[in-house]
């Protein structure tokens, strides 16, 4: 590896966040409507050259499974042919994981390449010393002349907290899809459901020809069909429908594969074969789909879509990602009740136990556990209350970020179910903890907070380069 140019890297990730830096002791207001200019975004873009407007380009938003419906969606672009660039954010392992191609990150090389030009031009606007360069709308414009350099056919942006002043929104796009909307982020998106979704659904902007949204929590459903940009969007739009699964017949040799089977309509089916692991995420896999015949329609509109796509080999990094198999080890960022509960479903239904994790008599079949990373601000009695059923056991640690606090009271709330319960101070020392207690053979739940993904993935040296890494690398992890 190139050490001088992992430098160079670091001190131009350093640079991406200076403007910020400079101006945010000067920045009044707390809403995205007041502290944020994605028109420096739109304006870099133009100096650039408008490499956005030379591919197809797709953004995703939403509250909670955006980076999924991102990755989904890419993948099923490359296996149907196309030339995919992706972009993703925050990033897990490395900063370069952000920018792909292929689902593979871009190099050292192309990052400093691209960054240069951003740079070259940015450096020359006179901002405000109240406004700022947004960083994430710097790194955007690097990902457009990099997927124009790799002359990739669609590109798949996903977006920040919001949409109507997210900086990636600048991007032209022909295309949106939108995770599951939350109440989430008030104090930058408003304090009502309606004004995130408002802000959220500003992704349709001029450019926007069609828009398919995952099926929303009910509330947010009442809350979209009074938004007035959606009552005006011109374009088509629908909601991802229902997956039908089946256990693959004679052509998979693959073992846990499955067939994801999408009717979109009375004439046009698709059948999607990948990993057992998807069938937790078919919602998101039915929205990817949709969006993957619009983008057919558009740009093979001679040809008739794929019957069969196969995703076997396709990670989901920090989501339901299987680490080990034996003992199983599985890392997912559940830090909710809901996401906790399909969590345990799925852990359960691999660690060899039925479906409520106990033998006949009441005893749980095998041993498991958890170590867990939830910050003060999660639901952290949710997720116990899920696990309560499903482990034997449970260690907490903090994750080493400064930004997030922990108070043991989740640790606390635990004890007083009568569970099993440790403490740790570090990741490092919870996986020691664990086999000093001699649990080293037991089946394992790492689950957390985004920060707490990025340490286990870089604890147990997991490979970030390629989305399409085969899931068993780590056989026998100890």
């Amino acid at each position: 590896m190139d050490h001088s140019s992992d430098v160079l890297v670091t001190r131009s990730i350093e640079w991406i966040y200076q403007s910020y830096n400079r101006a945010k002791n000067h920045v009044t207001g707390q809403t995205d409507a007041e502290v944020r200019h994605p028109e420096w975004t739109r304006r870099l873009l133009d100096e650039l050259g408008s490499p956005d407007k030379s591919a197809y380009n797709v953004v995703v938003t939403g509250s909670k499974g955006k980076g999924t419906h991102a990755i989904l969606l890419a993948a099923l672009l490359q296996r149907a042919g196309f030339r995919v660039g992706l972009f993703t954010s925050p990033h897990l392992v490395d900063f370069l994981e952000r920018i792909r191609v292929g689902g593979v990150k871009i190099s050292n090389e192309g990052f400093l390449a691209s960054m240069s030009k951003v740079r070259e031009i940015a450096e020359r606007f006179s901002v405000p010393k109240a406004q700022y360069l947004g960083p994430v709308g710097l790194v955007a414009a690097a990902a457009a002349l990099w997927f124009q350099r790799q002359q990739t056919e669609i590109n798949i942006y996903e977006l920040g907290r919001g949409a109507r002043y997210d900086d990636v929104n600048q991007v032209q796009h022909q295309g949106a899809v939108v995770a599951p909307i939350f109440r989430e982020h008030v104090k930058q998106l408003g304090p009502d459901l309606e004004d995130i979704c408002e802000n959220k659904m500003g992704v349709l902007t001029d450019t926007t020809r069609w828009c398919v949204l995952h099926e929303q929590p009910l509330e947010t459903n009442l809350c979209l069909s009074l938004n007035h940009t959606l009552a005006s969007f011109s374009g088509q739009f629908e909601i991802g429908g229902a997956v039908d699964v089946c256990v693959q017949p004679d052509f998979v040799d693959a073992e846990e594969s499955l067939a994801y089977q999408i009717v979109l309509d009375k004439e046009r089916q698709l059948t999607v074969v990948g990993p057992s692991v998807l069938q937790d995420f078919r919602g998101n896999l039915s929205v990817a789909v949709r969006a993957l015949s619009h983008i057919w329609s558009d740009r093979r509109p001679s040809e008739r879509l794929p019957q069969l796509l196969s995703l076997q080999g396709l990670q989901l990094p920090g989501r339901m990602q299987v680490l080990s198999t034996h003992p199983l080890i599985l890392l997912d960022g559940a830090i909710h009740r809901e996401n906790a509960r399909r969590v345990c479903q799925h852990f359960g239904q691999n660690s060899a136990s039925n479906e409520d994790g106990r033998n006949e008599d009441g005893r749980k079949r095998h041993a498991r556990g958890a170590i867990l990373c939830l910050p003060a601000d999660k639901d952290g009695q949710g997720v116990v209350d899920e696990l309560s059923a499903w482990v034997d056991w449970l260690i907490f640690c903090p994750a080493q970020n400064a930004h997030l606090v922990f108070n043991g009271e989740f640790a606390d709330y635990a004890r007083s179910m009568g569970m099993d319960v440790w403490e740790s101070a570090s990741l490092e020392d919870a996986w020691h903890c664990r086999e000093s207690l001699g649990h080293a053979d037991d089946a394992v739940l790492l689950l957390g907070t985004q920060s707490f993904l990025s340490e286990c993935l870089v604890f147990f040296q997991v490979p970030s380069e390629d989305i399409w890494s085969m899931p068993r690398f780590m056989e026998g992890v100890r």
